[in-house]
């Protein structure tokens, strides 16, 4: 008498998750990868215990394919050994079958033979999408030789798995595919921040070298001293808070960056001191002119700091020594309105529209590229624009505007 088959565990779902940080909506694209292999794996199942029902196989293993290639164990029904192991040679030796093929017959080459022993199996029947692609694979191992009949019926049976086999794999690949793609963004995003956060970091340490470059000339000067403490406090302020962006990024969200109402002319006056001290190095004219009765804007400190800097260091740098740059801090028709206009060679016609792109520089030998387009993004998260126009001095004026708070 036959004794009773076991139905074998499907060998395909990961045996635990990894905690820790994951993109919004990963496990919703996990768990859908993931319930699609069950689907599979039911199919399978459902198909060995017809099989069982049918032929009454000592063992009858559905094999399918993870996504790296590795055969294993979907399904299977035996009455005293478990299956072994089944290498991806063997896999594909006997998926490239034409059809349900028995595995004794004389006449079948050497490598199927070597296959067949390997997996310990009598008959084996491919299963494949329209396209030629392995879907799975049955392998049987009975104590009677296969009969055509038998045959024909299991190849029947593979035959009526196809489509659901196909579909349930592409749900699950599509989705696999989906969750990469998120994590290849994340890292894209998360280059881009480094590149944006070196080039940032940069404008601080440029202020603390000033500030210790005027240190021995000035150091008795309570005033100087007074007001060089606050701002370098503010740069290394601005230093801690990059790099907590870039150690924080993709963890649990943080609380929101402060929008306002900030003073516009308190939160410029660092900027305008560290600008005056880079002007006078350069041999550049810097004019300031701000209305002090300006309202507050709706834009963290910080971050407008970080705009007005990397604007006012291009206007700098493109004027030149013996050139000349204006900066306006005006009420708008929309808000605050903030322009930097210097008399350099401009910006040329062919550039203008590519000069707010990541790493695009109009400067001959000389890497970055990023302050404008680090400035355009903080200044569109603000809701504010940045706009690109000729000066009235012949060079280039970027006009800032901001809500109010």
């Amino acid at each position: 008498m036959d004794q009773p088959s076991k139905l074998g565990a499907a060998a395909g779902l990961p045996a635990h998750r990894a905690e820790g940080r994951r993109e919004p909506g990963m496990d919703e694209h996990r768990e859908i990868a993931e319930e699609s292999i069950r689907d599979l794996q039911t199919l399978l199942a459902s198909a060995l215990k017809r099989l069982d029902e049918t032929c009454r196989p000592r063992c009858a293993v559905a094999w399918a394919l993870r996504d790296s290639g590795s055969p294993y164990v979907a399904a299977s029904i035996y009455q005293e050994t478990p299956p072994g192991p089944l290498d991806p040679a063997s896999f594909a030796v006997l998926s490239d079958l034409p059809t349900a093929t028995d595995l004794t017959e004389p006449h079948l080459t050497q490598t199927i033979r070597e296959a067949a022993a390997r997996v310990s199996a009598h008959v084996a029947v491919p299963i494949r999408s329209s396209g030629g692609t392995p879907l799975a694979l049955l392998s049987l191992t009975s104590p009677r030789r296969s009969t055509p009949r038998v045959l024909g019926e299991l190849e029947a049976a593979a035959r009526s798995l196809e489509g659901p086999l196909a579909t349930a794999l592409a749900r699950g690949r599509l989705h696999s595919l989906d969750d990469r793609i998120r994590r290849l963004d994340r890292l894209a995003r998360l280059g881009e921040l480094s590149m944006e956060i070196a080039h940032e970091v940069r404008n601080p340490l440029v202020s603390l070298k000033t500030f210790f470059q005027l240190l021995p000339e000035r150091g008795s000067d309570p005033e100087f001293c007074e007001q060089y403490s606050g701002v370098v406090q503010d740069e290394l302020r601005r230093v801690e808070r990059l790099l907590d962006d870039l150690i924080g990024y993709g963890g649990p969200q943080s609380e929101p960056v402060k929008t306002g109402p900030t003073d516009l002319c308190d939160a410029l006056a660092s900027v305008f001191q560290l600008l005056h001290v880079r002007s006078r190095q350069s041999g550049t004219d810097l004019v300031v002119e701000t209305d002090p009765a300006l309202p507050t804007v709706s834009i963290a400190p910080d971050r407008l700091r970080q705009v007005a800097l990397n604007l006012g260091i291009n206007a700098v740098d493109a004027a030149g020594p013996g050139g000349r740059v204006r900066i306006q801090a005006r009420t708008g028709k929309e808000g605050a309105e903030l322009c930097f206009c210097d008399n350099g060679p401009g910006i040329p016609e062919e550039s203008r529209a590519r000069i707010f792109e990541p790493f695009f520089t109009t400067r001959q030998g000389r890497s970055g590229g990023l302050g404008l387009s680090i400035a355009r993004r903080l200044t569109h998260e603000a809701g504010g624009r940045i706009e690109l126009r000729k000066a009235p001095e012949g060079g280039a004026e970027f006009r800032l505007q901001l809500p109010w708070s």
